[in-house]
């Protein structure tokens, strides 16, 4: 027989044992602890936090309350505030009137407006029974004149991402130009869409066994000059190629102007920016889809537009119009503080690139919904994971580096997702 005075300090020795080893560091978390601690860390700003839904409990934080470049993460502030003081019903709306010689149409800054919709808006006009209007006369004043944001690349750039803002805006101010080649020798096909007398092709280029082409884009008289250059590989099956639009009213106007001669519906005068008066008679309203859907869209595909004309819209809606930047920022800077207790002066709200596609086909597929953000030296993922043991973690990483290739930072944030997918809590 053994003694409980001699077996006592074993056995109280086993359970201090026992004790320390469940209260240990968890793997998962010891891993991103290392991540963290490793030499390329040296060279990256790191922001952290994961929390579990359910209880609100946080799991993991590293350096949360430092301010760090997000990205297109912003856009989820933009996305959450305008659900809130819009609301997820909200309709963006055109209305057109008529004063018994011009046609009117004013603009609410609807970002999805595009050309399958103007045909609906122009064949429910066709039921009013206009025969012809004098001028057609376009209203943009429910925004400012302001049509780039300072964070953007400014006017001279025709890339389809630095597109102009406008309270009457068409296909996100886009246009698309296609390109097919022709026989050996001869002018390749030039399409753009949608047609109309405001976007003018010059066709340099010719049909070639190899070679390249360039499309470039530029203002002239009130057209917009689509000029293609080069050689078309006679093996080329389609490009498609998109660029902005100088003039959004003007572009606006004259595909209205073609769908209305295309429904008998004659403009003798002129397109003309105007103000909606007094007399004329609204005849139509046409409403956009549910901002909800339109939200989705926005972080979907990342759209710096949608983002822009929903923060002016918050703006002329909250603090009346003409909506600017400047007021929606104030919109959401106040929902900030006001609704989500953020303390002044902790954050900097950016005047508004991501996607989920890597995550295809690896074990976050079905288990992660994250909105990405990237910027040269900025990676940023903010959303939902599901873990292992079937808890749903709410997380966001931030890193920042001007040392670091985006390839890196990439490469940074799936490992500590990979972590963050093995925590028990």
């Amino acid at each position: 027989m053994v003694s409980l005075k001699k077996i006592f300090p074993l056995v109280f020795l086993c359970l201090i044992l026992f004790l320390s080893e469940a209260c240990a560091k968890p793997t998962w978390k010891k891993n991103i602890e290392k991540i963290l601690e490793s030499e390329d860390f040296k060279k990256i700003e790191a922001s952290i936090l994961a929390s579990e839904v359910e209880s609100g409990k946080p799991v993991f934080s590293h350096s949360e309350n430092v301010a760090l470049i997000p990205a297109s993460n912003t856009k989820l502030i933009t996305t959450v505030t305008a659900l809130n003081v819009l609301g997820p019903y909200y309709k963006f709306k055109t209305e057109v009137f008529y004063d018994g010689k011009n046609l009117y149409v004013k603009g609410y800054g609807d970002p999805l407006f595009v050309t399958e919709r103007l045909w609906f808006l122009v064949n429910d006009l066709s039921r009013e029974d206009l025969k012809s209007v004098h001028n057609l006369v376009l209203d943009d004043s429910y925004f400012d004149d302001q049509k780039f944001t300072e964070g953007w690349v400014q006017t001279g750039s025709e890339r389809a991402y630095s597109a102009p803002l406008g309270a009457l805006s068409l296909n996100f101010n886009v246009v698309a130009i296609y390109v097919r080649p022709a026989k050996l020798g001869g002018k390749p096909k030039v399409i753009v869409d949608p047609a109309s007398p405001y976007v003018e092709v010059q066709n340099l280029a010719v049909t070639g066994k190899k070679g390249t082409f360039t499309v470039d884009r530029f203002s002239q008289d009130k057209k917009e000059i689509i000029k293609i250059q080069g050689i078309v590989p006679e093996s080329l099956k389609e490009k498609r190629i998109y660029k902005n639009i100088a003039n959004p009213l003007y572009y606006y106007g004259s595909v209205f102007k073609t769908f209305l001669e295309e429904r008998n519906i004659k403009v003798k005068g002129s397109i003309q920016k105007g103000i909606v008066p007094p007399q004329a008679k609204l005849i139509l309203t046409y409403e956009s889809k549910m901002l909800r859907e339109i939200a989705s869209a926005l972080n979907l595909f990342s759209n710096n537009f949608i983002a822009e004309q929903i923060v002016k819209t918050m703006g002329a809606y909250k603090l009346g119009a003409p909506g600017s930047t400047e007021k929606g920022l104030k919109v959401m800077d106040d929902f900030l503080t006001q609704k989500m207790d953020f303390k002044k002066d902790s954050y900097v709200l950016p005047e508004e690139n991501g996607t989920l596609a890597r995550f295809d086909n690896t074990p976050f597929e079905g288990s992660l919904r994250a909105k990405t953000g990237s910027l040269n030296g900025v990676m940023s993922l903010t959303g939902f994971l599901k873990t292992t043991s079937k808890q749903v973690l709410a997380f966001s990483i931030i890193l920042n580096s001007s040392l670091m290739p985006s390839t890196k930072l990439q490469e940074s944030i799936d490992k500590i997702l990979g972590e963050l997918r093995e925590a028990r809590i």
